[in-house]
């Protein structure tokens, strides 16, 4: 066990470190792709409908979204906690001599646990960008949309909002 802990070690270490190098062009890749998809979501025309929702329709649709991102979190938690579960049980038997051969599946269940939890936390991360873009989607007005003299009246285009907010977030780079 311990010689292929001396083994694996160091070519982890270096694999990690290389990620890391790669990892912040990564990131960087995927925020200008999560702007530019949030750049054309805010500039798509938002067709309006004559009648408003239905409240209930939309409540429903609202509770609907919660049970089933209740329901996500509570089977990502289960197969966290089999994940730990066997990690620790494969540990603990594999004291037991003649087990021994358990310390190595718990190797293979912590390299698995420590796989889940990073996806975990990549799902998480891909989450609050979303969130974020659907945010400043809302919330941003391009420059061009934000000056006094746009058009108001029955000549409006369509996807212009309908009255003058209290305030206006200013998207300059567009």
């Amino acid at each position: 066990m311990v010689v292929w802990l001396v083994a694996l070690v160091p070519f982890a270490l270096r694999r990690f470190s290389e990620w890391q190098l790669t990892a912040s062009v990564t990131q960087f890749q995927d925020s200008a792709g999560a702007m530019r998809r949030a750049r054309a979501v805010a500039q798509a025309p938002r067709p309006r409908s004559s009648e408003p929702p239905d409240p209930a329709m939309e409540a429903a649709r609202q509770a609907r979204e919660r049970a089933r991102a209740t329901e996500l979190v509570l089977r990502r938690r289960r197969v966290l906690t089999e994940l730990t579960a066997t990690f620790l049980g494969t540990l603990v038997l594999g004291a037991i001599p003649g087990l021994g051969i358990l310390w190595d599946l718990s190797l293979v269940a912590f390299l698995a646990t420590t796989g889940y939890v990073a996806l975990l936390v990549r799902f998480r991360r891909e989450a609050v960008a979303r969130a974020a873009a659907t945010e400043r989607a809302e919330k941003v007005v391009p420059i061009h949309l934000a000056r006094r003299d746009r058009p108001v009246g029955p000549t409006a285009p369509v996807s212009l909002p309908p009255a003058r907010p209290s305030f206006v977030l200013v998207d300059v780079r567009a």
